[in-house]
């Protein structure tokens, strides 16, 4: 895929793509698009964010992050705003996600084995490929 495109040629590429149902540039050009895009955050900056807005009662945002590859596991992300971010191969293992809206996000073999994933919001979410071993989806009754 060449760099130096122009947004209106990978709009108009984007577009031939999903006419002729090609998966696979279709996939290519909306990574591209979204890495443009996104804010590369480092498993050290999120739990800083995470610490911070816990301290004072709010929740967390990270809307358009690029998490992928990160080691997340056991962090308390309730209600967190992560909206159209990238998880790929990030490890969310044994987090806290209750309530997390997650829509459109993007999360290829993500870990998240043992996570609450309760009332999450998931909402044009792609998530292949990932572990979800033991995670709870539902409240307990």
């Amino acid at each position: 895929m060449p760099e130096a495109l122009t947004k209106r040629e990978i709009d108009s590429l984007a577009i031939t793509a999903r006419i002729l149902e090609l998966k696979k540039l279709q996939q290519a050009l909306s990574e591209l698009s979204s890495k443009s895009r996104r804010k590369k955050l480092t498993a050290d900056q999120v739990t800083a964010r995470v610490s911070t807005f816990k301290s004072g009662g709010e929740s967390v945002s990270m809307k358009n992050a690029d998490l992928s590859g990160e080691w997340l596991s056991g962090l308390d992300l309730h209600d967190a705003k992560l909206n159209q971010s990238v998880l790929d191969n990030a490890n969310l293992s044994g987090s806290n996600l209750s309530r997390a809206d997650m829509s459109g996000v993007q999360a290829i073999e993500v870990e998240l084995d043992h996570a609450n994933l309760e009332s999450v919001i998931a909402r044009d979410s792609s998530l292949r490929a990932s572990s979800m071993q033991g995670a709870r989806l539902t409240r307990p009754t």
